[in-house]
């Protein structure tokens, strides 16, 4: 749903490519469940004592299980960066454009740290990190204080009477959050990956699926916040909690917010008639300004696909 002079096309074109992405992320989801059942059964110590090879398949299941996950990861990440790019095509007024620009300056940027955070946590042969699940969570609710401003701002300048799904601006501020939501969910899932027992992760170490120790002892993150939430208290300073509790503790917050932003959306579209397709719609790519937003979105997409 790109807005432009052929806007049936531009639409077309988007509710294909959340199509597609979808039926991707589907075909994913059996081979994520029997990895699962294979770490599940590996990793108890009889089972892989009478099981031949049971290092090679264990490392690989772990490896594949990860990888789906951080591949969900990016198809998400893929579409709020297609949404930011809507919302700053719809944007003929400039109304959002401000918000918007710096969005995509810092969740850009953040990308590689959550990837980093994402193939950690995934991993089920590395300890539990409470850095990076505290880095997770700043990152998720500011990613929700961004959509909701986004939503604000767009409701702001409509007419009495219109509805946001009806105003170009307000219906790619609705994608964009929709966007969001799903990512936030879906970092959700992170917090709770299976885990090995520290014996039976011992005899299976390895690299991860970015290349790096599952041996790591220390956070490997640089910055203890995302610069999406440097101007937010959302992660606590104190000292985490490691393991299963707090792991479920982090995900519950972040699905909190992934709930508050459904909320903040049925409040600035009151009237708009909801289905499941609409919260399955969201998207993808960078913008630069107003004049040279066609190249920074092809700049954005390439470095995006190159890693």
């Amino acid at each position: 749903m790109l807005y432009h002079p052929d806007a049936a096309s531009y639409q077309a074109a988007w509710a294909g490519y959340v199509e597609k992405a979808d039926a991707q992320l589907k075909e994913l989801e059996p081979l994520g469940k029997a990895l699962s059942d294979t770490i599940d059964s590996l990793g108890k110590r009889e089972t892989f004592e009478s099981t031949p090879d049971a290092a090679t398949t264990l490392k690989a299941a772990v490896m594949g299980a990860a990888k789906a996950r951080l591949i969900a990861i990016e198809s998400h990440v893929d579409r709020v960066m297609l949404g930011v790019m809507m919302l700053a095509q719809a944007d003929a007024a400039d109304s959002v454009t401000e918000q918007t620009l710096k969005l995509q300056k810092e969740f850009v940027g953040d990308v590689v740290h959550l990837r980093k955070a994402a193939d950690l946590l995934l991993d089920a042969r590395v300890a539990p990190h409470p850095q990076e699940v505290a880095w997770l969570e700043g990152y998720v609710m500011a990613l929700e204080r961004h959509a909701r401003d986004h939503l604000m701002e767009a409701t702001r300048h409509l007419p009495p009477d219109q509805d946001l799904s009806a105003s170009p601006v307000g219906k790619a501020a609705l994608e964009l959050a929709a966007s969001i939501r799903l990512l936030a969910s879906e970092i959700g899932k992170v917090l709770t990956a299976q885990k090995l027992s520290p014996q039976m992760a011992a005899r299976v170490h390895d690299l991860t699926v970015e290349g790096r120790s599952t041996q790591v002892q220390e956070p490997p993150i640089e910055e203890a916040e995302p610069a999406l939430s440097a101007q937010e208290s959302a992660v606590s300073e104190g000292p985490s909690k490691s393991g299963r509790k707090h792991r479920r503790n982090a995900k519950a917050r972040i699905l909190r917010a992934a709930h508050r932003l459904h909320r903040s959306e049925s409040r600035h579209c009151p009237r708009r008639k909801r289905s499941p397709s609409n919260w399955r719609r969201s998207g993808s790519s960078g913008f630069a300004s107003r004049h040279s937003r066609r190249a920074g979105r092809d700049s954005t997409f390439s470095r995006w696909r190159s890693r």
